[in-house]
């Protein structure tokens, strides 16, 4: 099994998760895992670079709607904003493109497109 590689960075106060690597039921919990830790970090929105990913497969894309639907409820956007061949080919086969979320060319363009958004505000209890 290939272990992922995951870098992460902020820009204009946007946290990108680059992903590296082949995405398969293998290592789609380590994915899982390194994205919903991921989602705890402040900002408007989670941006998610794909495009040095070699192959995904239907657990990544699973991943990636639970994500979705994960910030979705806590009004916050998965933004796509960078992906390879292979991610669209699998994305684009399921069917899934609006399902997951938003798809940028580049990491300036999806902080561009976001920045007007507000990071969400703690819930009252």
């Amino acid at each position: 099994m290939q272990k992922l590689k995951f870098t992460t960075e902020t820009v204009r106060k946007s946290w990108i998760i680059r992903v590296r690597g082949r995405v398969t039921k293998e290592n789609a919990r380590d994915l899982r895992e390194q994205l919903f830790s991921s989602a705890a970090q402040p900002g408007p929105a989670l941006m998610l670079d794909l495009a040095h990913v070699e192959e995904m497969d239907s657990a990544g894309v699973a991943v990636l709607i639970e994500l979705h639907k994960h910030l979705n409820d806590r009004s916050r956007p998965l933004v796509l904003v960078g992906e390879s061949e292979a991610v669209k080919q699998i994305v684009g086969v399921l069917k899934a493109q609006n399902v997951i979320c938003d798809v940028y060319k580049s990491i300036d363009e999806g902080v561009r497109k976001t920045r007007a958004l507000k990071p969400p505000t703690a819930a009252k209890s």
